[in-house]
């Protein structure tokens, strides 16, 4: 099977599974995202707070 046939063998499989499973896979990426963002936020607090130059 060829790059092009699997993907439309996945899209195909998706659509049968139906709107909700790609919702509920963009809710796990916004989630990701978001506890990145957090971790992100929290080393550049404890940088500022250590007195080092980044």
């Amino acid at each position: 099977m060829c790059g092009g046939e699997l993907l439309k063998a996945h899209s195909a499989s998706q659509r049968r599974r139906g709107k909700h499973a790609v919702a509920a896979s963009k809710r796990k990426i916004r989630i990701a995202l978001r506890d990145q963002r957090i971790f992100c936020s929290d080393c550049i607090k404890y940088l500022l707070r250590s007195g080092r130059h980044i």
